[in-house]
């Protein structure tokens, strides 16, 4: 668990964080959302010191953060950023190797760590060991990154908009490929981002700031369908609603289909939104899914869409 209480930061007299009040569980994964300058980034670093807080607490399963030595905090938490700040000169079985060497790991836990998340995160350990960072793609070079975050297996992980500079098609493999390790490993991670749409696909709870303010804290339907306060609303904009398709996974309204007409495809793991928007690119009122091996499970027709950006749509309205 991470608690802020009463957390300040301050640039030459600005106030960047002002009295910051939230909780992070165990286990959860937390959106800091806002526009550039809200103080996302700069509430982010204060957990592992790297920004230091002018006053107020962060406590870490009950103990301020102020307790442990600065190596040892930082040791303890994963760190991930957009940049992916791999040593150029390192091959990415060292990258990866950092903290656990740090730690004073013995050699062939190392060795089986670094394989054990190559595979975690897809990429073929024999393949990629031995490659330098210039050797990868922006995607491949992101879950070297995620990996190497992980790799002293910490409670926390710290991302700062780790896949913002990744193109549309990467960036959600990548976001899809986090979310099935976080279902498996579920670490209490902190997560930066000002874009709307990976915030409701990612969070379990999303903590919208600006100004250096905490404005609204909840699940992603709390925010979209509870709140009030109308910077909330202008922020996620008039359309916001159609990102909660997001929160829905085409596996879960698939339907049987006896034709044989040939149609796109897409995975069953996807999520709703991308259905909508394969069928508006393909004018098409159904799409055939598939599984991981390829094979037919069924249709998900427009229908079943609709009907979801209906009901979000009048929910949407009741508080307009």
């Amino acid at each position: 668990m991470i608690v802020f209480k009463d957390v300040v930061k301050s640039y030459n007299g600005v106030i960047a964080v002002d009295k910051l009040n939230l909780t992070i569980e165990q286990g959860e994964l937390c959106i800091l959302l806002g526009l550039s300058g809200c103080g996302k980034s700069t509430s982010l670093n204060m957990v592992n010191k790297l920004i230091e807080a002018d006053s107020g607490s962060i406590y870490i399963n009950g103990k301020n953060i102020n307790e442990f030595k600065d190596e040892d905090l930082r040791r303890n938490i994963g760190y991930a950023v957009q940049s992916t700040a791999l040593f150029p000169h390192m091959t990415v079985s060292q990258n990866i190797s950092i903290v656990p060497k740090l730690l004073k790991w013995k050699k062939e836990k190392i060795q089986s760590r670094v394989e054990e998340l190559l595979e975690l995160v897809g990429l073929d350990v024999k393949s990629y060991m031995g490659k330098y960072p210039n050797q990868l793609s922006g995607g491949e070079a992101q879950r070297v990154g995620v990996a190497r975050a992980l790799a002293a297996d910490p409670e926390i992980l710290l991302m700062d908009e780790p896949f913002g500079a990744l193109d549309p098609i990467n960036r959600a493999n990548i976001q899809n490929e986090f979310l099935r390790l976080q279902e498996k490993l579920h670490k209490t991670i902190i997560f930066v981002t000002h874009d709307m749409g990976e915030a409701m696909k990612m969070g379990d709870k999303i903590a919208l700031m600006g100004k250096g303010k905490l404005l609204s804290y909840g699940t992603p339907k709390q925010l979209l369908m509870e709140d009030v306060n109308s910077f909330v609303k202008d922020f996620m904009g008039a359309d916001s609603y159609i990102n909660m398709l997001e929160r829905y996974l085409v596996k879960e309204y698939v339907l049987p289909d006896n034709s044989n007409k040939v149609l796109p495809t897409i995975s069953e793991k996807s999520s709703l939104k991308e259905g909508f928007s394969t069928m508006i690119n393909h004018s098409v009122d159904k799409l055939q899914v598939v599984d991981q091996s390829g094979k037919v499970l069924g249709v998900l027709r427009v229908d079943a869409i609709l009907n979801i950006l209906n009901e979000e749509y009048v929910r949407n309205e009741k508080i307009s």
